[in-house]
């Protein structure tokens, strides 16, 4: 069952009492925040994150996140026009995905875009996307034939580079 919720997730009262009604159907939920996150500041991504660990049949997050490196380089690029609609770039956290460990989630895939497909377009010869990337699907678990770069005898993309952008799930718990 899919449903698409539209609501405002910076109201506490209004999204625990959406979470509330979702996870009182007892059904496994998948979230997915892709879009959404850095828009939002450090703290109210931590108490989302919060709520978000709390009900049971929360069992998987979808979200992308980007480093405060990459942060700078889009606001260079786009931050006029966030920021004249009210909306700028504000969460980029230089722990990376470790942001997310004291809030109840642990990192069960992390799919890098660097360049401008991504590893699951690269992978599947995709053509570069024309503006900022969509999420790649991190739920599909396809084997890929491509060899790892070093295997391949190429280097390997360094961390920071790897992971300035990126789609990430995780699972609740530590």
């Amino acid at each position: 069952m899919l449903e698409q919720v539209g609501a405002d997730l910076t109201d506490v009262a209004r999204r625990r009492a959406l979470f509330a009604q979702i996870s009182s159907a007892g059904h496994p939920v998948l979230v997915v925040t892709e879009g959404l996150l850095i828009y939002l500041t450090r703290e109210q991504v931590a108490a989302l994150a919060d709520d978000l660990a709390a009900p049971p049949s929360f069992r998987w997050w979808l979200l992308d996140i980007a480093s405060p490196r990459l942060l700078k380089m889009l606001e260079k690029t786009w931050g006029r026009a966030v920021a004249a609609g009210n909306a700028p770039f504000q969460f980029a956290p230089a722990e990376g995905t470790a942001f997310f460990a004291p809030h109840g989630w642990r990192e069960a895939e992390f799919r890098s875009r660097r360049g401008r497909t991504g590893e699951d377009g690269e992978r599947v010869g995709a053509a570069p996307s024309p503006s900022f990337p969509v999420l790649p699907r991190l739920a599909s678990r396809r084997p890929t034939s491509r060899p790892p770069a070093a295997a391949a005898g190429r280097p390997a993309p360094s961390g920071s580079c790897r992971r300035s952008s990126g789609s990430l799930c995780l699972l609740p718990g530590l």
